[in-house]
């Protein structure tokens, strides 16, 4: 009954947990349940947000905290709840300001809080501010996209 008391098992999801179709086999999930059966701790890490761990239920369900969107937050999944929650200080506006300025070779900035992302174009760069106030707050990410062309020479 306690053969992996005190063991951990913390893996990512997308082509780590699951195959690279995003499918959870039968035998990843029967392996899963024995390992818990046995008081082994079982959870993911992902930049995705901790609630998209209920997709897989019917072949996994964690018994431990689930780390999400990059690490700012830690979600129990027993009560629903964020155990921390890290988000990003307010003052990040300004560095992505002075970014949007002196780097023209970026395409887009990707803003997440909570369960919502926005996608905010070059084009819309002028209505930064604005735009982002549509999403709320607390922000926990912030993902700068250019091309990999443009990465590679800077």
């Amino acid at each position: 009954m306690n053969k992996f008391k005190g063991y951990l098992i913390l893996s990512d999801i997308d082509g780590t947990i699951t195959n690279n179709r995003g499918e959870f086999t039968e035998e990843n999930a029967a392996a899963i349940r024995y390992f818990q059966s046995e008081g082994g701790l079982v959870t993911v890490s992902s930049g995705r947000y901790p609630d998209f761990i209920d997709q897989f239920s019917a072949h996994f369900v964690p018994n431990t905290y689930v780390i999400g969107i990059n690490g700012t937050v830690l979600f129990d999944p027993i009560t629903r709840r964020h155990v921390v929650s890290k988000p990003v200080d307010d003052g990040v506006t300004d560095v992505l300001h002075a970014i949007l300025r002196d780097r023209p070779e970026v395409k887009r900035i990707t803003a997440s809080a909570h369960d919502r992302e926005i996608h905010i174009p070059r084009e819309d760069f002028d209505r930064f501010d604005e735009i982002l106030s549509t999403l709320g707050k607390p922000w926990h990410r912030f993902i700068i996209v250019q091309d990999a062309a443009d990465t590679m020479d800077v």
